[in-house]
C-alpha cells in the first residue's frame, strides 16, 4: 500500500489523490531509456501482480519502439526543412528524379515559372515533358547511363513549354520559344 510506504507516505500527489498503487518503469530501447510508464491504482494495494508486470513489460518495449520511431520521424521532418530551406533558395533549377524518369521534387522552375503553375505540380510527371522530342531518346539514354554508372555528367538539352511535346497537362502550359540547357546530373543513393 502506497499511503503506508514511508517513501511516499508523505508526498502531496500520493494523500491528494489517495493512491494505493503506484508503478514506475523504465521505457528503454537498446539500454538507453527513452521514457518512464507511471501507473496508479486508487482501488486496491497490491494490484501490480507478476502476472501484471510481464504484460507492462510487452506494453513497454512497444512503447519503446513507438516512441523511437516518433524521435526518428521528427529527425527527419526536421532535416527535410533545413534541407528544403536550402534547397528552395538555390538560384540553380534542382530537380529530383526517379530511377524512371519522373519528377520527384523541383525546388523553383526558373525561366519556365508561369503564373499559377507551383513547382510541386510537376511532381511524378516524366522529366522529358519539356523537352524537344527529338532530344528524349538520347536524354534518357544518358539518364540511364548516369544511373548505371554513379557518375556525374552534363548533358545540353532543348527544353520547351509546349502541349506538343508530349505533355498530357497542357493545362499547365503556356508556349514559349525552346531554350537550350547545360544541366547537370548524378546518382544519388537513399
Amino acid at each position: 500500500d502506497v499511503a503506508l510506504d514511508p517513501r511516499f507516505a508523505s508526498d502531496p500527489y500520493v494523500v491528494a489523490s489517495k493512491v494505493r498503487s503506484l508503478l514506475c518503469m523504465p521505457i528503454g530501447k537498446h539500454e538507453r531509456r527513452v521514457g518512464a510508464l507511471l501507473l496508479t491504482n486508487h482501488l486496491s494495494s497490491h494490484a501490480f501482480t507478476a502476472g501484471r508486470l510481464e504484460l507492462l513489460g510487452v506494453l513497454s518495449d512497444q512503447a519503446a519502439h513507438a516512441l523511437e520511431n516518433a524521435r526518428l520521424y521528427d529527425e527527419l521532418q526536421r532535416a527535410e526543412a533545413k534541407w528544403r530551406t536550402l534547397v528552395t533558395g538555390m538560384p540553380d533549377i534542382i530537380t529530383l528524379i526517379d530511377d524512371r524518369g519522373r519528377i520527384e521534387f523541383i525546388n523553383h522552375l526558373g525561366a519556365f515559372q508561369q503564373p499559377g503553375v507551383e513547382p510541386g505540380r510537376l511532381v511524378g510527371m516524366p522529366s522529358t515533358f519539356a523537352m524537344n522530342p527529338e532530344n528524349q531518346a538520347e536524354y534518357l539514354r544518358q539518364f540511364d547511363e548516369v544511373l548505371a554508372r554513379g557518375e556525374q555528367r552534363e548533358l545540353d538539352i532543348e527544353k520547351q513549354l509546349a502541349a506538343d511535346a508530349g505533355f498530357e497537362h497542357t493545362d499547365l502550359l503556356e508556349r514559349r520559344p525552346s531554350r537550350w540547357w547545360s544541366e547537370m546530373y548524378s546518382a544519388v543513393s537513399w
